[in-house]
C-alpha cells in the first residue's frame, strides 16, 4: 500500500482551505481572473503537461467496484513523449492494446509489470499523481457544504486545526462501520449536493442524531448538521444554479490544481494542459483558462486541450502512472516494486482517511462544545467566533509540545 498522504490542503498555508475546489476562486476571489486583468503574461515560460486518471466515477463517490480514483499528470513536451511510446511500440507491440500504451494491458502480467515499471523509473522526475478515496472524498464534502457555510467567518483557523478533517473522518468512520458500501445518509446527501434531495437527507441526519448505537462525535455530528441546515441549504443552492453544479463533487479539478501547484518550480511558469476527454473538465475548462493557481501568483492555467490517448503519447504516459497508482493501492501481484517507482512523484493533496491528528483530542472537545451550545439553544457562530478569536496553536513554534494555549474547556 502507499504510504498515507496529509489530507488535502492541509499543512500549506497558501493553499485554500477546502476539501475540494467548488470554484478555483474562493468565496474572497469570487470575480474571474483571467490573464488579460493581470496584464502582459507573454514573458512566461510555458511547459507542457498531460493529465489522465484511472477509477473515474464522476461525481458518483459511491462506487462499490472501484472505491479509488487516481489521477497523473506528466510534464514532458509532446516530442519527447512521442519519442518514448514510439520506441515501446517498436519493441514490445505485443504488449500493447491496438498500438497504444495502457496501464491497464501493461500492468495484467509480469512482462507488462516489467516494462511498466521501466517506463515509470524514467517518467518520475518528471510527474505527480494523487490518490483520493471516494467515499472520504464525499465524506469531506459534507464538511465543506454543511459546516463551512455556517463557520466560514473563522473557518481558516479551524482548518489549522486540523478540525475539517477530523470531523470528516469521524463521519466517515461512523458510516463505513454501519455499512461497507454507500448507506442512505451519504447516498441522500449525494441527491442534495445534486438539488435532488427529497427531505431523506435531513430525515436520515434526525435518524442519525437519536441512534444510540452511534458514537458520541457522530450524533453531534448529525445535531449540528441540523443545527446548521439553513446555512448549508443556502449554500447548496447557490451551487445548484450554476451551470457547472451537477459536477460539484467531481475530484477532476481538484486533481488538476492540486498537481500543477505540486510541481517544483522557482520560475513564472504557464501550464498548457492536455488531457484524455472529460466531461467534467469540458464543462469547466473555459471558466478556468488563464487562472492563477492558488497562492501561486506568477504561475497560471494556460491552455485546457482534450484529445484522444489513442492518439497523444504524453497521455498515455500520464494513463500509465494513474493506473500504477491503483494497482499499487489494491496491492495486487509485485505493487511492491512499482510504488517504489512512483513513491518519489506523489503530490501532497491526495484525500485519504487518516489514523490519528495531532490535535484530535482537542478537535473532539470542541465539536462538543459546539454540539451543547446548539443543544441548550445558545448562539453556536457567535460562542464559536470569541473562542477563535482566542484560540492560539503552537503548530508554527519550534517545540513537539501538542498542547494548546486555549482550550473549548476555558470557555
Amino acid at each position: 500500500m502507499l504510504p498515507t498522504i496529509v489530507g488535502f490542503g492541509l499543512g500549506k498555508s497558501w493553499y485554500p482551505s477546502k476539501w475540494r475546489f467548488r470554484e478555483i476562486v474562493s468565496r474572497r476571489h469570487r470575480r474571474r481572473q483571467s490573464l488579460e486583468r493581470a496584464g502582459d503574461v507573454s514573458a512566461l515560460r510555458t511547459r507542457s503537461v498531460f493529465l489522465d486518471e484511472s477509477g473515474f466515477t464522476g461525481p458518483d463517490l459511491l462506487s462499490s467496484d472501484q472505491p479509488w480514483v487516481s489521477y497523473a499528470a506528466v510534464a514532458i513536451e509532446p516530442e519527447e513523449a512521442s519519442s518514448i511510446v514510439a520506441e515501446v511500440t517498436s519493441r514490445h507491440r505485443n504488449l500493447m492494446q491496438s498500438g497504444e500504451l495502457k496501464a491497464s494491458t501493461l500492468l495484467r502480467s509480469a512482462r507488462g509489470r516489467d516494462l511498466a515499471l521501466s517506463l515509470l523509473k524514467s517518467i518520475t522526475p518528471m510527474s505527480r499523481w494523487v490518490i483520493h478515496h471516494k467515499r472520504y472524498a464525499l465524506a469531506g464534502n459534507f464538511v465543506e457544504y454543511v459546516f463551512e457555510p455556517a463557520l466560514s467567518s473563522r473557518w481558516s483557523a479551524l482548518v489549522g486545526s486540523g478540525f475539517n478533517r477530523f470531523v470528516a473522518n469521524q463521519f466517515f468512520e461512523g458510516l463505513v462501520e454501519i455499512h461497507k458500501g454507500g448507506t442512505l445518509l451519504e447516498r441522500s446527501f449525494r441527491s442534495f449536493m445534486n438539488g435532488k434531495d427529497d427531505g431523506t437527507f435531513w430525515l436520515e441526519i434526525e435518524n442519525a442524531i437519536n441512534d444510540d448505537s452511534r458514537s458520541d462525535s457522530f450524533r453531534q455530528i448529525a445535531f449540528l448538521a441540523r443545527h446548521f441546515r439553513g446555512y448549508a441549504e443556502a449554500e447548496i443552492a447557490s451551487v445548484t444554479a450554476r451551470d457547472y453544479g451537477k459536477w460539484q463533487l467531481d475530484l477532476s479539478v481538484t486533481s488538476l490544481f492540486g498537481l500543477l501547484a505540486s510541481f517544483p518550480s522557482k520560475q513564472s511558469i504557464v501550464y498548457d494542459v492536455t488531457c484524455d476527454h472529460s466531461k467534467p473538465l469540458e464543462a469547466l475548462g473555459d471558466y478556468y483558462r488563464g487562472i492563477r493557481l492558488p497562492g501561486l501568483r506568477m504561475r497560471r492555467l494556460g491552455e485546457l486541450r482534450f484529445a484522444h490517448s489513442h492518439e497523444t503519447p504524453g497521455v498515455q504516459l500520464a494513463d500509465l502512472l494513474a493506473g500504477a497508482a491503483i494497482y499499487v493501492q489494491q496491492e495486487r501481484d509485485g505493487f511492491e516494486e512499482l510504488a517504489e517507482a512512483i513513491v518519489g512523484a506523489a503530490g501532497p493533496f491526495s484525500v485519504q482517511p487518516y489514523q490519528y491528528g495531532r490535535y484530535d483530542e482537542f478537535n473532539a472537545e470542541l465539536l462538543g462544545l459546539f454540539a451543547s451550545y446548539a443543544l441548550n439553544k445558545l448562539n453556536v457562530i457567535e460562542k464559536f467566533e470569541v473562542f477563535i478569536d482566542r484560540f492560539i496553536t503552537n503548530a508554527a513554534a519550534p517545540t513537539n509540545d501538542s498542547r494548546l494555549v486555549v482550550r473549548p474547556s476555558d470557555l
